[in-house]
């Protein structure tokens, strides 16, 4: 029998235990880093008490943090391996990340690796300085109230203000508006002021910090009352959860919710109200309106409070149905809406009626849509009665469009999920989403939306058919090419075909953005096949270089292609440097195949543009004179010395100006002309300095109405109708 050592096998499972436990530890160990360097302010002094973030590059959630010593130094050991930004905070300044950039998404990335240091220095950012005191109407400093700095980028920082109302706040340069967090912590009563004196943000004023400078701003305590009340139902019962919104003009409200009760109290700067109950399924105005043009005003004065009761207006349903405009048959898929999204609808979509019930008595606008038709966002007006139905039937003219099957180019099957787009030669623009896709039979089509006849080409964008390429559509095929595309005749209130859309696999283009000047790749870089409308942003065919410059577009067809390359810091321009994109290089691309094409920025021409007749803020836009693609769109102030933009000579350009900015509003003008057609054409070949010489001023462009249009349902089946894109 053999015999067993008990206190060896011991020893020896212990062993082999703990060499497990110490190769588990090593390679735990070797999964982590560290993270440390030097922060110093613009002078090169360390700054002491900075608290440095180690923020996960992706999401979410982060790595680590500590902040600096007496020499500026951090140390953040135990850092997951992967990819970070640093964040630098230091008190009383705006938050910046490594390297000298404000901006999140401009943030370099950095590595940490196994075992080693990543070494971070950076330093403050150029800043300026706001300083100044909030008081009361006596003159009294108001404390340790929060005070926001923001630019056109967002929030930048928050201070708060020390025990005799004064404040501080270091800032990067740039354009900001200050508030103040009143009556904290008061339901009902919490609130920001902006300066001066107000609680609209529209009306705050705007002041220009320069690095380095320093600029004191005071205000104070805006002058209140309040408004209370009682909503019920059309019984006196209060109801809980409605929603009270005063509202001070077309900029200042303020709003409160309705208690178990139906009572709600709110704190409002005085002035002249009207107000507005939204419930669930309804909103109307104080008393019994469903108008705001026939509201009640109601003036509220300092320290008074201003009583404001009502009740839920009685109800009746409305009868929607529609017929065509040239042949009197009527419409049976169409999608209705009513003003304020009233009442409730019937879900059923396919029996040509749309029946809203729950509806508010009172007038209201009604909205209508149907494939194929012209959209009327103010299609009629229904008055409802208690009790009682309303019908209304609205004639729809056809919409003047261009009609076309999508299929498979090798199976000819129909094609589901491509969107049409269509423009002319001397303009076009991809829209900020939303279009007309092909259905499950392929068929689609395109609405010209500003109802002009003349020659279009279509461009096919497979926006929900993975694996396909765009093309603009030509006789008997796809191409890369506008001018080879297929012109296609639109004439007013009828619908045009184009040819059948035979849509091909895609390709890929790849490859690195380089500066005009040498440098590092360019991050953040917009590549894409069209320009986009204006201020709109871009709904298709846009790729981004990641932040070591590199691109990836996979939704181009097997043709060759102009491409459209914008940065900040850029002239925004087309392959081959070009501002026309006619002109520009054309790229091949292979189906199911990569490209590679690096690109290196060409640098931009001044255009020096003198303004003599406005001041305040101002927006140039400089457009492609042969094709309307955007080449600028810069913000400026005018009234001081001339403004300049950058484009890349050897191309015709023509100006915009919107000037006279009010409340969001703005005048336009074109230079030396009426439109951009009339407009004067500026040849670039160097540098240029002209005078805008105006041609017949434009009505105001105006921003988007505080109250929402007439919504107006998707229904299933049927393509999504987008909003018009802004014309140039």
């Amino acid at each position: 029998m053999r015999r067993v050592n008990l206190a060896k096998s011991a020893a020896l499972m212990l062993a082999a235990v703990i060499a497990a436990m110490s190769l588990t530890a090593s390679a735990q160990a070797a999964e982590i880093g560290t993270i440390s360097g030097t922060f110093t302010d613009t002078t090169g002094a360390p700054l002491q008490g900075v608290y440095v973030s180690v923020e996960k590059w992706e999401c979410c959630g982060g790595g680590g943090s500590g902040s600096t010593d007496a020499d500026g130094h951090y140390q953040i050991a135990g850092v997951p391996v992967g990819d970070y930004r640093i964040r630098f905070h230091a008190p009383g300044y705006q938050t910046q990340y490594a390297y000298q950039t404000a901006d999140y998404s401009s943030a370099t990335k950095i590595t940490v690796s196994s075992g080693a240091v990543s070494v971070v220095d950076d330093h403050l950012m150029p800043f300026g300085t706001f300083t100044g005191r909030f008081t009361d109407a006596g003159g009294l400093g108001l404390a340790d109230l929060g005070v926001d700095f923001s630019s056109e980028r967002g929030h930048a920082l928050t201070s708060r203000t020390d025990e005799n109302g004064y404040f501080t706040g270091r800032v990067h340069p740039g354009r900001y508006k200050i508030s103040f967090d009143i009556y904290p912590g008061v339901p009902g009563e919490a609130q920001r002021q902006y300066v001066p004196g107000t609680d609209s943000h529209q009306e705050a004023q705007v002041f220009d910090l320069a690095a380095g400078a320093t600029v004191t701003v005071n205000d104070t305590l805006m002058v209140t009352g309040f408004i209370s009340g009682r909503f019920t139902d059309a019984n006196g019962t209060g109801m809980a959860g409605v929603m009270a919104i005063g509202k001070r003009g077309e900029t200042g409200w303020r709003s409160a919710i309705t208690d178990a009760s139906g009572d709600y109290r709110m704190r409002v700067k005085t002035g002249a109200y009207k107000v507005l109950f939204d419930g669930p399924s309804f909103d109307q105005y104080a008393y019994g309106k469903v108008s705001e043009v026939d509201a009640a005003v109601f003036q509220v004065t300092q320290g008074q409070t201003t009583v404001v009761n009502d009740s839920r207006l009685l109800t009746g349903s409305v009868r929607v149905t529609a017929r065509d405009a040239a042949t009197g048959t009527p419409i049976t898929v169409i999608a209705a809406g009513l003003a304020g999204g009233a009442g409730t609808r019937d879900p059923n979509d396919t029996d040509g009626v749309e029946l809203f019930t729950e509806v508010p008595i009172g007038a209201f606008q009604v909205s209508l849509y149907a494939y194929g038709y012209k959209q009327q966002d103010n299609a009629g007006t229904v008055t409802v009665v208690a009790g009682q139905q309303t019908a209304i039937e609205i004639t729809m003219q056809r919409a003047t469009r261009i009609d076309a099957t999508v299929v498979d180019a090798v199976t000819g099957q129909p094609l589901q999920g491509v969107c049409l787009l269509a423009g002319t030669r001397d303009h076009f623009s991809t829209p900020d989403g939303g279009c007309y896709e092909s259905g499950p039979d392929g068929k689609a089509m395109v609405e010209i939306w500003h109802n002009q006849p003349g020659q279009y080409q279509v461009l096919a964008f497979p926006a929900n058919a993975p694996g396909y390429g765009a093309q603009w559509v030509g006789p008997n095929g796809g191409t890369g090419s506008q001018l080879e595309a297929q012109s296609i005749t639109v004439q007013v209130d009828q619908a045009s075909n184009a040819p059948v859309v035979k849509m091909d696999r895609a390709g890929t283009i790849t490859g690195h953005i380089t500066p005009s000047a040498p440098g590092s790749p360019l991050p953040f870089t917009e590549i894409s096949l069209a320009d986009w409308s204006f201020r709109a942003g871009g709904g298709y065919g846009i790729a981004h270089t990641d932040d070591e410059g590199t691109y990836s577009i996979d939704f181009l067809g097997p043709y060759q292609w102009p491409l459209r390359f914008s940065n900040n810091s850029e002239a925004v321009q087309w392959s081959g440097g070009k501002g026309n994109r006619h002109e520009a290089h054309k790229v091949q691309v292979t189906a199911n195949a990569t490209t590679t094409y690096d690109y290196q920025f060409r640098a931009g021409t001044p255009v020096d543009i003198t303004v003599p007749f406005a001041t305040g803020s101002c927006v140039v836009v400089a457009l492609n004179a042969a094709t309307g693609d955007q080449q600028a769109d810069t913000d400026f102030t005018c009234g001081g010395g001339p403004l300049r933009i950058n484009v890349v000579d050897g191309q015709e350009i023509k100006l915009r100006l919107f000037y006279g900015e009010s409340g969001g509003s703005y005048q336009s003008a074109w230079h030396m002309g009426n439109d951009f057609r009339s407009a004067g054409a500026i040849l670039v070949n160097g540098p240029v300095s002209l005078t805008f010489v105006p041609g017949t001023p434009l009505p105001v462009r105006r921003p988007a109405p505080e109250t929402p249009t007439v919504p107006v349902p998707r229904r299933p089946g049927v393509p999504h109708a987008t909003t018009p894109p802004p014309r140039r």
